[in-house]
């Protein structure tokens, strides 16, 4: 009898989870108007199997945080999705400041702030932008921002881009531009960026595409060297 109880109980942990893995990437990529229901299906789930297990319990719970966090990701590379954390800078100079604004939207969204599509240009240049351009350090919406220096590898990148999800506005002094560095293709060895120049700004493309790329022979490698400094999310 212990036996067959011991096999109802994985069978309907399976399912459990399989259900939560299924609704917390539908959940999330549903209109904003849901955004909290994921939040609140894995507390009744949770709350469901917590007198049976408390492993199933953390389990449970773990795996419907990464499916949401990795159904919010997916997001970002829907091209259908791209004008909701893409968009083109307002002047010349403001490459960085554009960058920093889409960087901080993408973190709202990620850490599921109900204000996240209120988060954008004109909220992080008033708090972030000054006579010389964006400062080195400020806060906005909640946020810590800081300028680092960057050591132009790929292996420094992705470091950064493993550490902040939400992405970096990465600059190049010498051509002068910045860019929102997004992710990193593993397989094909391609870095992502969203560049707020005008002709180009909207979407999520090869950082060789970019205005950088165009001034550095379309060569990922050159680009990648020239961004020195960086703006993150501290």
């Amino acid at each position: 009898m212990s036996r067959s109880i011991s096999r109802a109980c994985v069978a309907l942990a399976a399912l459990l989870l399989s259900i939560a893995l299924a609704l917390g990437a539908t959940l999330c990529l549903a209109p904003t108007a849901h955004a909290d229901e994921a939040t609140i299906f894995s507390q009744k789930l949770t709350k469901l199997v917590a007198g049976e297990s408390p492993a199933l319990t953390e389990t449970i719970e773990a795996a419907f945080s990464d499916a949401l966090s990795s159904a919010k990701r997916e997001a970002f590379v829907d091209e259908s999705r791209a004008e909701d954390f893409y968009f083109a800078q307002n002047g010349s100079g403001r490459c960085t400041i554009t960058s920093v604004a889409m960087m901080v939207r993408r973190a709202a969204f990620l850490d599921g702030r109900s204000d996240w599509q209120d988060l954008g240009l004109d909220s992080v240049t008033a708090d972030g932008w000054c006579s010389a351009g964006v400062k080195w350090n400020f806060e906005t919406a909640g946020y810590d921002i800081g300028v680092i220096d960057v050591a132009g590898t790929s292996d420094a990148l992705r470091e950064l881009l493993d550490e902040h999800p939400e992405g970096i506005a990465a600059y190049d002094p010498n051509v002068p531009h910045a860019i929102l560095l997004t992710d990193y293709d593993e397989e094909t060895d391609t870095f992502f960026c969203a560049d707020p120049a005008n002709y180009k700004a909207g979407s999520r493309i090869p950082l060789a595409e970019s205005w950088n790329g165009e001034c550095r022979g379309s060569s990922q490698p050159r680009v990648v060297a020239g961004l020195t400094r960086a703006w993150v999310i501290q």
